[in-house]
């Protein structure tokens, strides 16, 4: 299969639940959870679908979460997040009636490549002026180091958010955050250019908007783990 819980125009409901991909290479196999719309963006009448995931842990050589945020909420609670390549693979409209929203609470989040990956809907909001579509709120989260990948590949710091210029950032996603932390080895989001002369995380702060990060913790000993994270097959949760 593509994927192991694949959700459309519906809701989905993880507890207490230890999930792990294929630990071997496996013809389109794609990730854990995906979910998808079929519903237009700009219909205000939409019932808003939730997805959530509580004190679980996810694992996955490939992608954590995938799907197209479209009058969806996602819960997410007390959990591990580990995926070798994307922990969230999300698609958003440009425009949308409703704001849809990811709720990060005392979470855990390691990727090799992608934390999260934004990427525009095609044809949505044709006659909207880009607004921020999804909410992404974290609060005590910890976006840890990442993911060793499996194999030889170049050593690169995989991005907090990719996939829209950082300038764009704020138009397409409103981030909040209070009391989080964030590993020194993962790229944040900067402006760029020999002219920046910010702190990383002082970059981030200045996209995200003034008073949308709160106490966050980041630096060399910003997060201490037992160990350098494996990869994800290889990964415990005493890591």
């Amino acid at each position: 299969p593509h994927w192991l819980l694949d959700v459309k125009d519906g809701n989905f409901s993880i507890r207490d639940s230890s999930i792990d991909g294929p630990n071997l290479d496996k013809p389109g196999y794609e990730g854990l959870i995906h979910f998808a719309s079929t519903r237009p963006a700009d219909d205000s009448k939409t019932e808003t679908l939730t997805g959530e995931i509580r004190n679980s842990f996810l694992r996955t050589s490939k992608i954590a979460l995938s799907g197209d945020m479209v009058s969806r909420n996602l819960i997410l609670e007390n959990s591990v997040f580990a995926a070798n390549t994307r922990v969230f693979d999300l698609r958003v409209p440009i425009a949308a009636a409703s704001v849809s929203m990811i709720d990060l609470a005392a979470c855990t989040l390691a990727a090799g490549e992608e934390y999260f990956h934004i990427e525009m809907l095609p044809g949505s909001g044709a006659n909207n002026k880009p607004a921020p579509s999804v909410r992404i709120v974290a609060d005590g989260t910890v976006f840890g180091p990442p993911l060793q990948p499996d194999g030889k590949s170049e050593e690169k710091k995989p991005l907090l958010i990719s996939g829209v210029p950082p300038e764009s950032i704020a138009s397409v996603v409103e981030w909040w955050e209070y009391a989080c932390a964030y590993s020194n080895q993962i790229g944040l989001p900067n402006a760029g250019g020999s002219r920046s002369g910010r702190e990383p995380l002082a970059e981030w702060k200045q996209i995200a908007g003034a008073g949308h990060i709160m106490r966050p913790l980041a630096g060399p000993n910003a997060v201490l783990l037992p160990r350098d994270l494996p990869a994800a097959k290889e990964l415990a949760q005493g890591d």
